[in-house]
Order: structure tokens, then C-alpha cells, then sequence
């Protein structure tokens, strides 16, 4: 991607350019909803793999839900950090602004 004049560079180096129309909440929510979305899958996937898993006793299936599930405490600990409960440092060094 070019930098043109209608366009500047994201604040943290990421390599993504975000017009100058957008801006830096189109891009927060965007990133918001798609956690949320990444949430209700997790919540899906491990309810139907632990509930099976424990019916058919399968350790293999059950040990898959349980890794959902800590993939969604992990989505829940970002969406809680973002939001700004954690007051985690390295977010506020990303989030500070630069002179």
C-alpha cells in the first residue's frame, strides 16, 4: 500500500494505513467486533466438543473444547485489557501519544 496525501500511517507499526475518513475508533471498533465474534465462536465450539466428548467419553474431543476454552479466557483477558480495566503497561505505551 502507498501513503497518499488523503491517508496516514497507523500509530503503532503495524503496516496498515487508515484514511484520514476513518480513523482510529472505525478501527478500535472493528477490532472490538471481531474478538466479540471470535468469542461467540469459542463459546460454540467448546460447548459442542466437551458436551460430546464427555457422552462418548473422549478424551480427544473434551481436551479440544478445553483448549477453547482457554483460547476464550485468553479473547476475554484482551477485550478486558482494550477496554482499559487492566491498566496493562504495554497497552498504555502503544495507546501514548508521540511527540
Amino acid at each position: 500500500m502507498q501513503v497518499g496525501a488523503n491517508t496516514r500511517p497507523c500509530r503503532v507499526a503495524c503496516g496498515l494505513v487508515i484514511s484520514e475518513g476513518h480513523g482510529d475508533g472505525w478501527l478500535r471498533r472493528r477490532g472490538f467486533w471481531l474478538e466479540y465474534a471470535s468469542i461467540a465462536w469459542m463459546i460454540v465450539e467448546a460447548a459442542t466438543a466437551i458436551t460430546p466428548g464427555i457422552i462418548a467419553s473422549s478424551i480427544a474431543l473434551t481436551g479440544f473444547g478445553l483448549d477453547s476454552v482457554i483460547e476464550l479466557a485468553a479473547a476475554v483477558i484482551v477485550v478486558w485489557q482494550h477496554r482499559g480495566a487492566g491498566g496493562h503497561p504495554i497497552i498504555a505505551a502503544v495507546e501514548a501519544p508521540r511527540s
